[in-house]
């Protein structure tokens, strides 16, 4: 045989034998298949092929991206930060469902943490945002106005005065924040853990920051919220009125002082029971069931939280009567540095926002009691 003839022969079982792999690699991936559809049968369920991963960034993906941070933990400094904008600790309101890659082994790890159940919007993200440029700020608003305009009284005749009176006012930033410790170990070896204790001290932050606009008292640093004396007009129920009534004559006394009602605001609880009245022949009032639910009441947008105490509301102008002041967004702060955390191998978490709501004119918000 000559060396061509061996040199051919060994092509020949070379190309045969990449074959035989390619196939037994199929065949084998054909098998698993099967497997899993005798499994799920067994099971008594049904089998669908397991989803692709999702590609959603993560936090962790962004403070391993960091530079700040990944020098912070080869110990090159002994501080760290990263700003969290508020779209990055809520999940897409379109498609909030993480999907895991399949399991390449029987025992399946589900990746990540499995938190409690987290609400999908907060109340800021629907009124007017304003950059703060300094830890206060200033703004004069109109406190009386009266309006004498008329026609002049014939040539040569004293013209009509009117008068305004109005004051400045001047706002302190307030500062909301809190933090937890994670060990350096477990920060370096554990992004899942660093993203889900990142999550939810943003997450946390900002249900906070959501009670204080409508409750905070102005004090000891404290916002001055929506529901704070002075910062709102009483409303006041007439009898044998119904929530519905009750909601469509605040916004009435709204348009009167030349308001827009831009939001309503009520207890999950108070949006219930009305999209539970029924009439006299049992259906529905505001709508069907398969409508999805109350999202409007009288053409005005509906925000159902639990910030709002049961049986009260709050209607207001979100674009003439308040504003949100914002000095800076949710930031992350790591640090080796606070008390016997070096010593103890231990990372401080800090996450820390600097915001305040402004309410320019209390006319303009309206909150009271939903019935007698």
């Amino acid at each position: 045989m000559t060396m061509q003839n061996v040199v051919t022969k060994i092509d020949e079982i070379q190309s045969f034998t990449n074959k035989a792999g390619k196939n037994l690699n199929k065949h084998d991936i054909q098998l698993r298949e099967h497997a899993d559809r005798i499994l799920a049968m067994e099971q008594g369920g049904s089998y669908s092929p397991p989803p692709p991963a999702s590609n959603q960034k993560s936090i962790a993906g962004e403070l391993s991206n960091s530079n700040e941070v990944q020098s912070f933990l080869e110990k090159k400094t002994h501080s760290a930060g990263m700003s969290l904008a508020l779209n990055k600790v809520l999940p897409d309101i379109q498609n909030n469902t993480t999907i895991s890659a399949p399991a390449t082994n029987p025992a399946q790890v589900i990746p990540g943490v499995l938190a409690a159940p987290e609400q999908k919007t907060f109340l800021r993200q629907l009124f007017t945002s304003v950059p703060a440029s300094s830890s206060s700020f200033t703004y004069t608003k109109e406190t009386a106005f009266t309006n004498n305009a008329e026609a002049q009284n014939g040539e040569g005749t004293l013209k009509a005065e009117s008068d305004i009176t109005y004051e400045e006012v001047t706002k302190q930033i307030a500062t909301y924040a809190h933090w937890l410790k994670i060990s350096r170990q477990n920060m370096a070896d554990n992004p899942a853990i660093v993203d889900f204790k990142t999550r939810r001290l943003s997450y946390g932050l900002e249900l906070k920051i959501e009670d204080a606009m409508i409750n905070g008292d102005g004090t000891a640093g404290k916002m001055s919220g929506l529901l704070d004396t002075g910062n709102f007009t009483v409303f006041s129920p007439t009898i044998a009125d119904t929530a519905i009534d009750s909601v469509r004559k605040a916004k009435l006394a709204l348009e009167n002082n030349d308001y827009m009602a831009g939001l309503i605001i009520m207890n999950h609880n108070d949006v219930s029971d009305i999209e539970l009245l029924k009439d006299a022949d049992g259906e529905y009032i505001v709508g069907k069931p398969i409508d999805g639910g109350l999202r409007t009441l009288w053409g005005t947008p509906l925000y159902s939280c639990k910030s709002v105490a049961a049986g009260t509301f709050i209607i207001l102008d979100t674009v003439q009567a308040v504003s949100v002041h914002v000095r800076e967004e949710a930031l992350l702060q790591l640090s080796n540095s606070d008390g016997t955390d070096f010593t103890k191998n231990l990372v401080t978490m800090l996450v820390e926002a600097r915001i305040d709501i402004a309410v320019h004119l209390p006319a303009g918000v309206i909150s009271g009691a939903l019935t007698v």
